[in-house]
């Protein structure tokens, strides 16, 4: 995972979020594990089931993991946020992180609500 450097100096909050897991095929369920590097799962989302909230924090590294049943699709990736301390919003951090190929992730509703979507490889 890549190091990220920022210029806020004092210690952030960790934020509630949801977030959900979409798949371009939907007859097809799938999971995204998102879990800090201490290898414990944080959230398992998957593919036709509501939105799972938990929390994050700016600047703290998750590693994202697409599997079909117990079968890991390509490579895990990266997973970082962003706090702006001037609107107090939580947004994915695109420069800094690395998903998985054939995942995209929107947070461009504003509310914390951060949709995953898998895009069929083969």
């Amino acid at each position: 995972m890549r190091e990220v450097t920022t210029s806020i100096t004092a210690p952030l909050p960790w934020h509630t979020i949801m977030a959900a897991f979409t798949n371009t095929k939907d007859s097809e369920v799938l999971t995204l594990e998102i879990e800090r590097a201490v290898n414990k799962i944080d959230q398992t989302l998957t593919t036709g089931q509501p939105g799972r909230t938990f929390t994050v924090k700016h600047g703290v590294p998750f590693q994202v993991t697409v599997r079909r049943e117990t079968t890991v699709l390509g490579q895990p990736g990266s997973l970082y946020f962003r706090y702006d301390a001037d609107t107090d919003k939580l947004s994915f951090d695109a420069k800094a992180s690395q998903l998985p190929d054939g995942v995209t992730c929107d947070d461009s509703s504003g509310k914390n609500f951060f949709g995953f979507l898998w895009h069929d490889q083969g």
